[in-house]
C-alpha cells in the first residue's frame, strides 16, 4: 500500500496533472493545475490510489520511455515543488506511519523542497520529528525539576522555622557566594571578546571557497564555525574572529547565518569583511594554516594572524588552501601533527573546531602537548600497544587482509 501511494505521489504529482490510472479522481481532474492543488485533498487522493499493486508498474511503463524523475522534477516552478512537498507532508500524516513534525517553519519547508529524493525528504522529517520530540521532553523535564526544587525550597523553609535562631549556611539559607545568573555569564562572555577586539590577536576564516563544496559540505561549514564561535567565548583569552571573503548571496556565508542567526546584527562581536583579508591585515604578518605545506608552526606565534580555510572537504582532500596561499604569497605553515603524535592510518584530517580550539588551547597554555590532547580525537591515534605506525603500514601493504585477522597484523 505505502509503495503504491508513494509511486502514485512522486510519479503523478511530478508530471504536473493528477491523471489515475484505474479511474480519474475528482479530487485532481486532468485539467486541473499542478499549483491549484490543496494539500488538504490529499486525503482524497489517498482513497483514489487504494487500487491495485499494478499501479507502479503502469505508472512506470507510461513513463518509462519519456521522463525520468529527475526530468520530471527539473521542469517543476518553485511552486509547484512547494505544493507537493506539502501535499506528501500531509499524505505521511495521513498514513501514521511515518515520523513528521507537527509543523514546520519557512525556512524547514524550503529546506525540504531543495531535496531531491523521497527517502531524503523522509530522513530530513524524521530529523525534524526527533527534534520536536527532545524539545517536548526537555520542556517536561525542566518543568518537573522547576516542580520538584520548589517543593524542596518549601520544605526548607519548613525546617527553618522549626530550627534554632543561630545562623544555617547552604543552598537557599546564608552563602557567601552571589549566584551568577545566565545573563550574568553571557555578559562576562561577551566582555572577554570585546577586550579581544580591542587589544587581542585576530584571526581570520577565509570563505573563498564556495564553488569547491557541495551543499552538505557548506551545511557542516556553518556548523563547524558555530562551534569555534561559541568555544572563542568560553575562554579567558579569546581571539577576534574575522570573516574574509564573506558574501553574503553565496550559499555557504547564507548557511552560516542560518547557524548563527544573529552573526549580522551590528552589535554581534565578529567582523563580516567582503573583501580579500590582504585589504584588512599587512602581508607579513599573515599565516595561512594549510596540511599541504612542509613547514611547522614550532611556536605559537601571539603576534601573527592565523587564517583558517572555510572548506569542508568530505570528498576529496584536494590542496585548495596551498595553491590559495601560494597564489596571493603568504607565508603557510601546519600544524605539528607529525612532531607530537603516533598517528594512524587514516588521513590526517581535522574539522574546523578542532583546528580553532588547538590554536585556543596553544595560544592560552603553550602546549602543543596539551592541546592535541584535548581536541584530537583518539581514535585518530595510533595504540601504544599497537607498536610503531610505519611498521603496521608495511605489514598491511606485504599481508592480504582478506587471508589474514586484523590481530595478526600487530604480531611480529
Amino acid at each position: 500500500m505505502k509503495a503504491v501511494l508513494r509511486t502514485a505521489l512522486t510519479r503523478t504529482f511530478m508530471r504536473s496533472y493528477f491523471d489515475c490510472p484505474r479511474a480519474p479522481c475528482t479530487a485532481f481532474p486532468s485539467t486541473r493545475p499542478f499549483s491549484s492543488i490543496s494539500p488538504a485533498n490529499v486525503r482524497q487522493l489517498v482513497t483514489c490510489y487504494q487500487a491495485p499493486r499494478s499501479v507502479p508498474s503502469l505508472l512506470n511503463a507510461r513513463y518509462k520511455n519519456s521522463w525520468t524523475q529527475s526530468d520530471l522534477a527539473s521542469t517543476l516552478t518553485e511552486e509547484e515543488k512547494m505544493t507537493l512537498v506539502k501535499a506528501e507532508y500531509e499524505l505521511y500524516r495521513a498514513e501514521e506511519e511515518t515520523q513528521v513534525p507537527s509543523s514546520l517553519t519557512e525556512n524547514e519547508w524550503e529546506e525540504l523542497a531543495r531535496l531531491p529524493g523521497v527517502s531524503r525528504r523522509k530522513k530530513y522529517l524524521r530529523f525534524l520529528y526527533l527534534n520536536e520530540m527532545k524539545s517536548i521532553n526537555d520542556k517536561k523535564k525542566k518543568l518537573e525539576r522547576r516542580k520538584i526544587s520548589e517543593a524542596k525550597y518549601q520544605q526548607l523553609q519548613v525546617e527553618l522555622k522549626s530550627e534554632s535562631a543561630h545562623i544555617s549556611y547552604g543552598l537557599w539559607r546564608n552563602s557567601m557566594f552571589i549566584k551568577w545568573s545566565d545573563q550574568r555569564v553571557n555578559t562576562v562572555d561577551s566582555h572577554r571578546v570585546v577586550q579581544a577586539k580591542l587589544f587581542g590577536q585576530p584571526i581570520i576564516f577565509d570563505y573563498d571557497f564556495d564553488e569547491k563544496m557541495v551543499a552538505r559540505e557548506k551545511k557542516v561549514l556553518g556548523t563547524q564555525v558555530a562551534e569555534c564561535i561559541g568555544m572563542n567565548r568560553q575562554y579567558l583569552d579569546p581571539f577576534y574572529i574575522h570573516f574574509c571573503n564573506f558574501r553574503r548571496e553565496e550559499e555557504s556565508a547564507q548557511l552560516t547565518i542560518k547557524s548563527v542567526p544573529t552573526l549580522t546584527n551590528e552589535d554581534f562581536l565578529v567582523d563580516l569583511h567582503p573583501d580579500n583579508f590582504l585589504e584588512v591585515f599587512p602581508r607579513e604578518k599573515l599565516v595561512y594554516l594549510t596540511p599541504h605545506c612542509r613547514e611547522e608552526v614550532r611556536e605559537f606565534d601571539h603576534d601573527a594572524v592565523y587564517i583558517i580555510g572555510g572548506l569542508v572537504d568530505l570528498r576529496s582532500d584536494e590542496p585548495f588552501t596551498l595553491a590559495k596561499a601560494k597564489r596571493q604569497r603568504i607565508k603557510m605553515q601546519k600544524l605539528p601533527l607529525d612532531r607530537y603524535l603516533d598517528w594512524g592510518t587514516g588521513r590526517k584530517s581535522l574539522t574546523l573546531n578542532q583546528i580553532f580550539g588547538i590554536l585556543l588551547e596553544a595560544k592560552q597554555h603553550g602546549s602543543w602537548t596539551k592541546a592535541f590532547a584535548k581536541y584530537i580525537p583518539p581514535r585518530k591515534l595510533l595504540k601504544p600497544q599497537y607498536g610503531d605506525a610505519e611498521a603496521i603500514k608495511k605489514k598491511m601493504r606485504q599481508k592480504h587482509t582478506s587471508r589474514y585477522s586484523v590481530e595478526s597484523l600487530f604480531k611480529d
